[in-house]
């Protein structure tokens, strides 16, 4: 049997959750760590982004192959590239962030977008870009469930919020959006309680899975990827 290329990593990411103590954490994450630094590894792109969720602050020669790596890297790969660099605190990266939003790759967009959720950025300038970028994205972009929920954390224009949140609880009924759920979801269980318990509680009988993970996430507050 075969196995999406990403399996491996998301194993031992597991592995690192369910680790009892901190020196086991440790060898799980230094195993992730390891086929980031192999670059014929075919998972690298998950090894980084794995080790960025985690919360890994990159150092000495891995930092310096994140940056190798960010040279040559595909547009759409970029964000998590420049997410493992916030993390060691570039000031370069969150500008990189933003000026991914505008990627001509929808995908770029998208993992820019969630990346910006992730890490919360306080400035003035940082809301208004993810603002914007949502007025121009398009409604059946694959991208857009993330600009929409990156603004809606971030608080990008309060006099938008009304009229997001309703588009966001909208889009939980909308079928084949499992993915855009997944996103929103535990961002919209903060903003609306009464109303998207509800909608979370009939999302766990849902036929694809992202949204019964998307529903049992938002049900236990959790917010992290």
């Amino acid at each position: 049997m075969s196995y999406p290329v990403y399996v491996r990593v998301l194993a031992l990411r597991v592995l690192v959750h369910a680790a009892p103590d901190a020196a086991e954490r440790a060898a799980w994450t230094t195993r992730i760590r390891d086929l980031f630094m192999d670059r014929d590894a075919p998972d690298r792109l998950h090894a980084l982004e794995s080790l960025t969720k985690l919360g890994d602050v990159p150092t000495g020669a891995e930092l310096e192959e994140v940056r190798t790596w960010l040279a040559s890297a595909p547009e759409p790969a970029r964000p998590f590239g420049h997410w493992r660099l916030h993390l060691a605190g570039d000031p370069a990266a969150e500008p990189a962030l933003l000026e991914a939003l505008r990627a001509t790759d929808a995908i770029a967009r998208l993992r820019a977008a969630f990346v910006l959720r992730m890490i919360q950025p306080a400035g003035a300038g940082a809301r208004a870009a993810v603002s914007a970028a949502l007025a121009q994205e398009p409604a059946d972009s694959p991208a857009r469930p993330y600009l929409l929920s990156a603004a809606l954390r971030l608080v990008a224009d309060p006099a938008q919020a009304g009229r997001w949140r309703e588009e966001a609880l909208a889009s939980f009924l909308l079928p084949g959006r499992a993915v855009a759920t997944l996103e929103l979801a535990p961002v919209i269980t903060h903003l609306e309680p009464p109303t998207a318990v509800e909608i979370f509680l009939a999302l766990l009988d849902h036929p694809e899975a992202d949204a019964r993970i998307g529903g049992a996430k938002a049900l236990l507050g959790q917010n992290h990827p």
